[in-house]
């Protein structure tokens, strides 16, 4: 079991959600509030979702739009999902990505 044999995954799962939260937050974009690995970066805008969903694929980050009927219209977010995997040039380089991208697509 990966768990059992790898416990540091969990510590590490929680820490880079929780970097993803602070410093999207800190760069000015609206997070909900949580502590799950998965971290919602609202939009409230389909297209602006989409787009930014598409620029960051582009770059090389997939990050899912979801809006109308999944959420409800206004609430229109990206889904980032942190991962144990994600090593510290990793999480630099998604951040980065996420915030050069987002105050481009979102201004």
């Amino acid at each position: 079991d990966v768990l059992a044999d790898e416990p540091g995954r969990i510590t590490r799962l929680h820490a880079n959600a929780a970097t993803f939260r602070r410093e999207l937050a800190a760069a000015g974009f609206e997070i909900m509030p949580g502590e799950a690995p998965i971290v919602p970066l609202m939009v409230r805008d389909e297209a602006k979702a989409k787009a930014l969903s598409h620029e960051l694929w582009m770059r090389g980050l997939l990050v899912t739009a979801f809006s109308a009927p999944i959420v409800p219209r206004g609430t229109e977010r990206l889904r980032i999902n942190a991962s144990a995997s994600h090593d510290a040039r990793d999480m630099a380089f998604a951040l980065r990505t996420l915030i050069e991208c987002g105050r481009r697509v979102l201004a």
